[in-house]
């Protein structure tokens, strides 16, 4: 497949902040080789694939610490939305992504959903050096 996967049902949280909702997610070509970001969308979105959500990827989280790349991209969000780019509406969607950087930042690796932890083992090798292990169990 190619593009990029974004997946709103798979979240590590999600929080409303007036009428936006942010995701803590990730997004890759593959759910093996992804990435944590913010994905934002209008809370009230009308129907799936009417609106682009905007989405702040952990790679490229630090240009969103420069005020005027900040606003530029919060005025193309807007756009996605659907939004005029008023001051209203760029402020907000700034805010947001502004406001969740730290969150970003803090995200896990994506958990590989479908799977859960069968059993633990301790592998010892000649050495005497011991690595845990954990064995999935795909469901």
């Amino acid at each position: 497949m190619s593009g990029h996967i974004l997946d709103l049902t798979r979240y590590a949280w999600l929080r409303h902040v007036g009428d936006l909702a942010i995701y803590g997610t990730w997004i890759g070509p593959s759910i093996d080789d992804s990435e944590p970001c913010l994905a934002i969308v209008p809370a009230r979105r009308q129907s799936v694939g009417t609106v682009k959500p905007a989405v702040v990827a952990l790679s490229a989280a630090y240009r969103y610490d420069d005020p005027r790349y900040l606003l530029r991209a919060a005025m193309r969000f807007c756009e996605g939305f659907g939004w005029t780019d008023s001051m209203f509406n760029v402020r907000k969607i700034a805010d947001a992504i502004y406001d969740h950087l730290d969150d970003l930042v803090a995200l896990p690796e994506r958990p590989s959903f479908g799977s859960r932890v069968g059993a633990e083992a301790t592998i010892t090798d000649e050495s005497g050096r011991s690595t845990t292990v954990e064995i999935l169990d795909h469901q």
